[in-house]
């Protein structure tokens, strides 16, 4: 019987734990205008450069991604968000590179660079997470980028509040933790 009970309470310590650490908050909602390009044009962003448009070439997901390319000096493309002041942000995106060298690309948050690359020949999607705390609202996010003779796939662009654990899966954590601790203090005292 004590062999049955302590099986039981390993495995509901065990995916108690599993349980907590695969849950986060079910409130995502991205707060950016057009992230996917999916309008096939550029709307809901200020673009600046000589060659930047919206196609369905390589797009990551869905029918449209933004081609961005412009040569000999930094273009721009750049979208105001309403943010809470003080809060924990999610800036997402995918990115993909063809030819080009010289070639940089840096994504800023007023102002701020929270990531570049450069000089990365051709490269296919690699998704970029970034976490910023928002100062004052509105946010301001922005791509800079400059590919001489090839471009840069930008898509599925989003920001959203950060994920958080929920309240029940903090108790599922303290309880699985509080059964394996019950396990080994009992494993111990029979040692």
């Amino acid at each position: 019987m004590k062999k049955i009970t302590r099986r039981l309470a390993m495995a509901a310590s065990a995916m108690a734990l599993m349980l907590s650490l695969g849950t986060t908050s079910a409130f995502a909602l991205n707060l950016v205008t057009n992230g996917g390009f999916e309008t096939g044009d550029f709307s809901g962003w200020v673009k600046n450069g000589s060659f930047m448009y919206v196609n369905g070439d390589n797009p990551l997901s869905g029918s449209f991604a933004a081609a961005l390319g412009t040569p000999g000096g930094l273009g721009s493309l750049t979208q105001t968000i309403n943010t809470l002041p003080g809060f924990l942000y999610e800036l997402s995106f995918g990115l993909a590179t063809s030819g080009g060298n010289p070639s940089e690309f840096h994504a800023l948050v007023n102002g701020t660079p929270l990531f570049s690359t450069a000089n990365d020949g051709n490269s296919p999607y690699s998704f970029v997470s970034l976490f910023f705390t928002a100062g004052a609202s509105p946010t301001e996010i922005s791509f800079l980028e400059r590919n001489d003779i090839g471009a840069f796939s930008l898509d599925n662009v989003s920001a959203d509040l950060a994920p958080v654990p929920e309240p029940s899966t903090l108790l599922l954590l303290g309880i699985g933790l509080l059964g394996a601790g019950f396990l080994r203090k009992r494993a111990q005292k029979k040692a």
